[in-house]
């Protein structure tokens, strides 16, 4: 199995990303711009959704691209960087850019430098993927936009895509010869479905609230067209001029 040459170049480099994206904007633009924990708002998570509906959908759009940029970074460096360690064999580079993938993943949503509470990994594995997948990624989008629009609820994209993702890829790589030749199918498909599956785990209360209808909106519509968010659960309002934490 030709990856494991590069085991020690790919720790390396996932450590770093790892690292990297423990870097919370949510957290961060909550107290440098509002002077508010969103720990302490809406759901208490920080992530996007919970941004939009405590602080409105620029302040949403800034923590999503932001977000969506750990994942772009983590892929490319995967992707490119491996590909010139390697000499320019495709398979550690395709491995390499799903594992930075994943480890992009695992530092947004259980940051050690936040005590193991991050968001939800949605807009950094989407980053990650319209690097690794461009072309079905940007397919995905466009449905994105149609269920934001029709029911609201970012959970529904966020299950739907992560899904269609793990499926795509291990069609793709399992019919890939050099991948299969390589031994590298297998360990790619490993590495989508970890991110799916501790995508699909965070969202375990989304999926229950979506099977009872009690699935709140996520705000985006609402801020498009300039409505109040209604919530179907009552939440604890933010407070005010929150001192900084350095967690």
């Amino acid at each position: 199995m030709v990856i494991l040459s590069y085991w020690w170049q790919l720790l390396c480099a996932g450590l770093a990303v790892y690292l990297f994206c423990n870097i919370n904007y949510a957290v961060i633009f909550s107290k440098k711009i509002k002077h508010q924990d969103i720990r302490l708002c809406g759901s208490g998570n920080p992530g996007t959704t919970n941004v939009v509906r405590t602080f409105g959908l620029k302040m949403g759009a800034l923590t999503f691209t932001c977000d969506l940029t750990k994942g772009i970074i983590a892929a490319l460096v995967g992707r490119f960087g491996f590909l010139a360690i390697s000499g320019g064999n495709e398979s550690v580079s395709v491995f390499a850019g799903f594992f930075l993938a994943l480890c992009a993943v695992l530092g947004h949503m259980y940051p050690v430098f936040l005590k193991f509470k991050g968001g939800k990994g949605v807009a950094t594995s989407l980053g990650a993927l319209l690097v690794l997948n461009p072309v079905f990624t940007a397919i995905c989008l466009v449905f994105a936009v149609v269920i934001i629009l029709l029911t609201d609820k970012v959970s529904i994209f966020a299950l739907l895509n992560i899904t269609a993702q793990f499926i795509y890829t291990a069609i793709i790589s399992f019919n890939n010869p050099e991948l299969v030749q390589d031994g590298a199918a297998v360990p790619v498909t490993a590495a989508i479905g970890l991110i799916w599956a501790i995508i699909i785990f965070a969202h375990r209360g989304n999926i229950a609230r979506l099977l009872t209808g009690k699935e709140n909106n996520s705000g985006v519509k609402a801020g498009l067209f300039g409505k109040k968010v209604q919530e179907k659960d009552s939440k604890p309002a933010c407070p005010q001029n929150v001192p900084e934490k350095d967690n």
